[in-house]
């Protein structure tokens, strides 16, 4: 992890705390529980904890659904999850409840957690301000511009650069396919951010494109909830009885069976009746994009989505019964960018990366097609590149 991508992190857990006030909804409970202790007759105070309880949980929950995946996995490296999860209030109702006469417990218990989340939360913003003050900063998004994110396990690449290499050009292809189905033509990504602890490449794209991979790994990723649940009930049955070979390939042919039509599924929605040759290419790359990259999300890849919605444009005047292009773009922007952050926060990866073996093979990258050299990227349509600001020279 970078610096950039640090203060990145830094300043969404920040910018939640200050946006849902947590710790001062937890302070509110303790000092609610704290005269509890002090007046234990007095039923007025029992309703104020399980309001300030109800607060709590409120605020937990919101945080909750409005952080990003990413900076979940930062938390859970510093070892800081509980402290922005809703198990927190969940922790807390069940000391209240199997300490109902002897509150001093759950006091002394809550005490210690709104000690420790205090201590982390000035911890991170006495980094912040020392990176910033350092002439670092976050790696912000223009509006409008959006970004795919690639974690790379270091398994999938033996730390060989040659490697690495190939799993690059196979992302920028993957993508490539999706950006074709999309908009009708190829366009290079750019290379955002690179950071090296397990490579993590941040490429810009189009939103529209951005949201077509998302939504797709998103999908199966629900898909794979069926595949888990064929898995285990094959281990159950070859373990409970003599199963033959001929039983355990029913489950899996049915494995199979359910990566095959999810993928055929996306495909289609995505290129929904090929009429051309390029078309039926187009749909073959879309399908093997898709399991090329499942392949590796079992592997532990990770794929994030980030975006910075347009400014909203000033509204128009439409006459009553007249719709114009005008009016109704904001619209489908509005619709576009939500169901961007419904799929950012959706990617998920926790469970399928505890998979011990994994269903795919590895796929192997796709070889060139016809007319490609097969040591160039097919052609594509050169995309304008953000030069990266420069800091004001001191006065």
């Amino acid at each position: 992890m970078n610096v950039e991508r640090l203060l990145e992190f830094i300043d969404e857990i920040l910018g939640l705390e200050n946006q849902y006030t947590v710790q001062r909804k937890l302070t509110n409970l303790d000092d609610a529980i704290g005269n509890v202790v002090n007046n234990p007759q007095d039923p007025d105070q029992q309703t104020s904890v399980r309001e300030r309880l109800s607060e709590l949980k409120q605020g937990l929950d919101t945080v909750n659904t409005d952080m990003t995946p990413a900076a979940w996995d930062y938390l859970t490296e510093a070892g800081y999850t509980w402290a922005f999860s809703p198990e927190l209030a969940e922790k807390i109702e069940r000391e209240m409840n199997n300490n109902a006469m002897t509150p001093a417990v759950v006091k002394q218990m809550v005490e210690k957690r709104v000690s420790e989340r205090q201590s982390f939360l000035e911890l991170i913003t006495r980094a912040s301000e020392t990176l910033k003050a350092l002439k670092f900063k976050p790696v912000d998004l223009e509006p409008g511009e959006a970004q795919l994110g690639f974690t790379i396990p270091r398994d999938l690449f033996h730390n060989n650069i040659a490697e690495l290499s190939v799993e690059l050009k196979q992302i920028d292809r993957a993508v490539g396919f999706f950006y074709e189905a999309v908009t009708g033509e190829r366009e290079h990504l750019t290379l955002e951010q690179f950071s090296t602890t397990d490579p993590l490449i941040l490429v810009g794209a189009c939103a529209p494109v951005v949201l077509a991979v998302g939504s797709a790994i998103k999908y199966l990723l629900e898909q794979w909830k069926t595949v888990e649940e064929i898995r285990e009930l094959r281990a159950k049955t070859k373990a409970a009885v003599a199963a033959s070979d001929d039983q355990l390939k029913l489950f899996d042919d049915r494995l199979k069976q359910v990566v095959d039509e999810a993928i055929a599924a996306r495909v289609k929605e995505l290129v929904p009746a090929p009429k051309t040759e390029r078309e039926n290419e187009v749909a073959v790359g879309v399908a093997w994009a898709l399991r090329y990259l499942m392949s590796r999300i079992e592997r532990g890849m990770k794929v994030e989505v980030k975006f910075l919605p347009p400014p909203a444009p000033p509204q128009q005047e439409v006459a009553e019964g007249e719709t114009t292009a005008a009016a109704t773009e904001p619209d489908q922007n509005a619709k576009m960018y939500a169901e961007l952050a419904e799929v950012r926060n959706d990617l998920l990866f926790n469970e399928i990366t505890k998979i011990v073996e994994p269903l795919l093979n590895l796929e192997a990258p796709l070889p060139p097609q016809k007319g490609e050299d097969a040591t160039k990227s097919p052609p594509r349509k050169p995309r304008k590149r953000r030069e990266p600001k420069r800091p004001k020279e001191p006065s």
